[in-house]
């Protein structure tokens, strides 16, 4: 009886947890590395108005729209970088997640008691909590991706609305010149 007591103590001998934690970091650390606009919410709002204002004035420039629209564009593009780099993360931990999972699958059915069985049960759920939180960040950095290329598509309707104003705006916009052609 006591033989089967020490073995239901026994701990489990192969621990994921350390692998779990630094591919959680590394993937945390690749949303960190947002590019523009960022993950920081405090800074999401006074970036967007920054880039993203809601109207032009009839006396804005074109080097001015010209800029804005450039910044938009470099938004758009580095978000859908930032996409791609958490995208790549991940899939480059989808091998370690495999070993992971299959060292655990293995000390599971090895295990030779209780508390073996739990802690290799609990390594499991961790993993998979693992990659629920890459697929939160990968769902995150793909909808900022598409959030700011839609904004950039938007902005980009007011800017034209702008610019349309701008030139029918009479003493502004295009002014009626004669031409002289062929030198008559």
């Amino acid at each position: 009886m006591l033989l089967n007591e020490a073995r239901n103590l026994t701990s489990l001998p192969y621990s994921a947890i350390q692998q779990i934690d630094q591919s959680i970091a590394r993937t945390e650390g690749l949303l960190n590395q947002a590019q523009r606009i960022a993950f920081n919410p405090a800074q999401v709002d006074q970036a967007f108005m920054r880039s993203y204002p809601m109207s032009y004035g009839a006396n804005v420039s074109p080097q001015q729209l010209q800029a804005d629209a450039q910044t938009r564009w470099q938004n758009a593009l580095a978000g859908y970088q930032d996409a791609l780099r958490v995208q790549a993360g991940i899939v480059q931990g989808l091998g370690a997640a495999r070993t992971q999972t299959s060292a655990l699958l293995s000390s599971s059915q090895g295990a030779t008691g209780i508390l073996q069985a739990s802690q290799a049960g609990n390594q499991l759920i961790a993993l998979q909590t693992r990659q629920i939180f890459d697929l939160t960040a990968l769902i995150a950095a793909q909808s900022r991706a598409q959030s700011l290329d839609g904004a950039r598509l938007a902005q980009s309707d007011a800017q034209g609305r702008a610019q349309i104003n701008q030139f029918l705006t009479p003493g502004t916009g295009w002014q009626s010149q004669t031409v002289q052609m062929f030198h008559q």
